[in-house]
């Protein structure tokens, strides 16, 4: 068993060592992307969903 969980880890070292891993700029730049089209869409969803409740509420009302 323990050869076996020793080889293992080795393999998964050496798989690891092909990965092509992002350099810092790259990290930064695919983060402040996800996280404006997150706000975004958060600020989407806030506005339909005050509109919508707006809407029925004076529906319901009048």
């Amino acid at each position: 068993m323990g050869k076996r969980f020793v080889q293992y880890m080795r393999e998964v070292r050496t798989e690891l060592s092909k990965v092509l891993w992002p350099k810092r700029p790259e990290v930064v730049n695919y983060s402040t992307v996800v996280l404006t089209t997150l706000v975004l869409l958060a600020l989407l969803i806030f506005g339909l969903n005050y509109f919508f409740a707006r809407g029925v509420h004076f529906l319901f009302q009048g």
